[in-house]
């Protein structure tokens, strides 16, 4: 079975970050690993505010953005969004009984089609997959 990567895992894989280790220690066991067309593009938001806010510096994010460009050529399957995950992220938002962002009930959307866990490190997001009976990989 795979495994589902949302933003904060792929970021924790190629930013420094307090689960940058948690991140590499999970992936060495080879699991099968997919993302989404959304994630990567959450992902190049992402860095493009830490760049915005001085986390990181220019240069890191293109090192960034090219060491998931290699994942993806590389390992990674990447799933498109489709309009019914549309429907089922407008779903949770609506029923979450605790507050749940639009991007990460579309992570849940995904992985609910897909049936897979997702591997995150938003707190937030783990509760809302367990509340929706969403596997959460063990990281």
């Amino acid at each position: 079975m795979s495994v589902y990567l949302d933003t904060s895992f792929l970021v924790a894989m190629f930013v420094i970050d307090a689960n940058e280790t948690a991140a590499i220690n999970f992936l060495t066991g080879k699991p099968d690993i997919i993302t989404s067309d959304w994630a990567v593009a959450e992902y190049s938001s992402a860095l493009g505010l830490m760049v915005r806010i001085g986390r990181i510096a220019p240069y890191d994010r293109a090192a960034a953005e090219a060491d998931l460009d290699r994942l993806v050529a590389n390992r990674t399957p990447i799933v498109a969004v489709s309009s019914e995950d549309i429907v089922e992220t407008r779903r949770l938002l609506r029923s979450a009984r605790s507050p749940l962002r639009t991007p990460d009930a579309l992570h849940l959307a995904l992985c609910r089609r897909l049936g897979t866990p997702i591997a995150t490190f938003d707190e937030g997001q783990r509760r809302a997959a367990i509340e929706f009976g969403i596997a959460v990989a063990r990281l």
